[in-house]
Formats: structure tokens, C-alpha cells, sequence
């Protein structure tokens, strides 16, 4: 996530970015009323936090859409604190706990233990997101490090779990990217580990895995027959034990695998697919978008997420 953050590139253009949340609200059923009031102010935060970061660092903010079966998420989104270790910390808490107040004093209290986790001299980078539809919403705190740190990273683990999660093996850790914690009103949700596999032979991850989602449609849409980055995502529950129930996820790095929206439709018969994309499509409009990652989800055809990023310059 967020692999090329420190590069150079044109700024944001922050009404485009303002007009794709009100169309992600619209298509979510979150624009009406008093329902859309803690959005349009987090919303506004956001926005003066990317004014603020975008001069000097890129790809800072990322939105997904996501589809469960028939049922789609489009009010998705992730922003990062590229600054945070380097002197920002204080504000970057500040923005998020104004970011999350929005949403009322119990979710406040739910993310203070969290954000309280986020050191900067353990966390190079913190990232933040929110999924919301009209029946609930899970925000989301990931804590980003470079390879090795294993120390920073049982760190944070530490504090969010009651018992140290199995990782499969003992260089596990230190091939995490990044650490992930979901949480609503009512509390901590899940813990989730993102391991990072490069070049990666696709026969040999079909192998390894051989009822992960799309993986023959993923093989034929790759320029090649290796995965060139990637991660794989763990979920665990509070209590530090897998949540079987969700599966593993698979992360694919989509411009260095050579993956598009069109070379998945064209290797795809999946119905869900094809109408997630659809979705996508109209929900982007003609504001221009580029995929920049895409989650697939062991034993389960029928969900994914579809990441992508503005590429329209200002």
C-alpha cells in the first residue's frame, strides 16, 4: 500500500476529490439528510489534510470498491500520514481524532487506545480508512514499516491483541507490511497482518493455494506468469486466534502485474465480477481512475475489492 508515496507527481485536484465522495455517498445511500452530516465534516478534514501533505508527497489518498455477491460497497476509501515519523506525529493525531469525532464520542473512545499505539518512533507510517453503508460502518488504523522491525511490529501487536497471533512461521514478521486493526462503535473487530511476496512464480502460488478465487483468470490477465508484488492478508480476532470464517486474502500490486479492469473482464465468466465492475465504472463517471490494487479472497468467487487512485492531473 502506498508503495510510491515519497515520489514526485502533480497535485490532487481536491474538487474532483470532493465530487467522487459525494458520488460514493450517493451510491452508498449515505447523502440524505442527517445521515450524511458526519461524512461532509470527516470529509472536509480530509480534504484539508491532503491540501496540506500533497505538495510534498504522492499517492496519499487511495479509494476501493468492494462486492460481496450481489452487494457492493462503494464508499471506501484510505488516506495515508506519510509525514508521520518525520516530525508530524502531533498533527496527524490531531487530524484523526477530529476526523473521527465526526462520527460521535463512541467512536472516540473505541480509537483512543489505538491512536495511542501509533508511536512514531515505532511506526514510520500510519494510514487510516473507512468502509460505510447505511446499516454500518468499520474504520480502519493500519501501522506501515519496512521490511525487518520485527521489535516495532510485536510492538503493535502486542497492544492490540490478548495473545500473540501464529503467523505460520518465524520469518513471518518480519516479511509483514503492514498491520491493520478494524473497529466500529462497539469495539475492536479484527486484527489483520499483511505479509508481502514478491516475484513469486503463479504456479507455484496456485500450488500453494489452490482454491483461492480467480486465480486462472488472474494467471491469464498477468503480463507474465510471475507475481511481482503482493501481499496476503490474515484476520484475527481480539483475542489473537484466525477468524476462519473470513479467509485469506490476496493483494495484487495491479500496474507491476500488469493488471486492468479490462484484461480481468476479459478473462473472467464470473456474473459478480463483471457487475462490480460495471458498478465501478458508473460510480467513476468521468472522473478518470486507474486500478492500483485488487484483493481477492481464499475460497470465495464472489467477493473482491477493486482499488484504484485519480490519475486525472489538477
Amino acid at each position: 500500500m502506498y508503495p510510491a508515496c515519497y515520489q514526485d507527481r502533480r497535485l490532487l485536484d481536491l474538487r474532483s476529490v470532493e465530487a467522487h465522495f459525494t458520488a460514493m455517498r450517493d451510491m452508498a445511500g449515505l447523502n440524505s439528510g442527517r445521515v450524511a452530516v458526519p461524512y461532509k465534516k470527516m470529509e472536509r478534514h480530509l480534504c484539508a489534510h491532503l491540501e496540506r501533505v500533497m505538495t510534498r508527497y504522492a499517492f496519499c489518498l487511495e479509494y476501493s470498491f468492494a462486492w460481496r455477491g450481489d452487494d457492493v460497497f462503494p464508499y471506501r476509501f484510505s488516506i495515508s500520514f506519510p509525514a508521520f515519523a518525520r516530525g508530524a506525529a502531533a498533527l496527524d493525531l490531531t487530524t484523526l481524532r477530529v476526523m473521527l469525532a465526526a462520527f460521535g464520542s463512541e467512536v472516540s473512545v473505541v480509537a483512543e487506545p489505538l491512536l495511542r499505539a501509533a508511536d512514531p518512533g515505532v511506526t514510520p507510517q500510519l494510514l487510516f480508512g473507512l468502509e460505510a453503508g447505511p446499516q454500518a460502518r468499520r474504520f480502519k488504523l493500519y501501522w506501515q514499516f519496512p521490511p525487518g522491525c520485527r521489535r516495532e511490529k510485536e510492538f503493535v501487536l502486542n497492544r492490540l491483541l490478548s495473545t500473540t497471533p501464529d503467523l505460520g512461521d518465524s520469518a513471518a514478521l518480519s516479511r509483514l507490511h503492514l498491520i491493520g486493526a478494524d473497529f466500529c462503535e462497539q469495539g475492536l473487530l479484527r486484527v489483520k497482518t499483511y505479509e508481502r511476496i514478491s516475484r513469486w512464480p503463479l504456479v507455484s502460488l496456485k500450488s500453494r493455494y489452490p482454491d483461492w478465487a480467480m486465480m486462472d483468470e488472474i494467471t491469464h490477465a498477468c503480463e507474465d506468469n510471475v507475481l511481482r508484488d503482493a501481499v496476503i492478508i490474515q484476520r484475527f480476532r481480539p483475542d489473537g486466534y484466525v477468524e476462519i470464517a473470513s479467509g485469506a486474502e490476496l493483494d495484487f500490486n495491479a500496474p507491476l502485474n500488469g493488471l486492468t479492469p479490462e484484461r480481468l473482464e476479459a478473462y473472467t465468466e464470473s456474473s459478480e465480477w463483471k457487475s462490480a465492475l460495471n458498478g465501478w465504472r458508473n460510480l467513476c463517471g468521468s472522473r478518470r481512475m486507474g486500478m492500483s490494487r485488487l484483493s481477492l479472497v481464499q475460497g470465495d468467487s464472489t467477493r473482491g475489492t477493486l482499488y484504484y487512485v485519480p490519475v486525472d492531473p489538477p
